[in-house]
């Protein structure tokens, strides 16, 4: 199981930037979801977009370098 994860106040602003939801709306899909805390303890992948998109590429590539190296 992989799991991205950013902080909440960076998903709520990319919600609302990149999807046009207003705060409120951004907030409560959130809401909705499985707590971080529970996501994550099921998680034997996180892969952390809190960075830039370069950064978040870097962490799917070194993971599919495990996954299958071959390719």
């Amino acid at each position: 199981v992989v799991v991205a994860h950013a902080p909440e106040e960076l998903r709520v602003r990319r919600l609302v930037e990149n999807r046009g939801l207003s705060e409120d709306d951004a907030r409560a899909r959130i809401r909705s979801q499985v707590s971080d805390e529970d996501r994550l303890a099921l998680a034997d992948v996180g892969i952390d977009t809190t960075a830039d998109i370069a950064a978040t590429r870097r962490q799917d590539d070194a993971l599919w370098q495990r996954i299958a190296p071959s390719h």
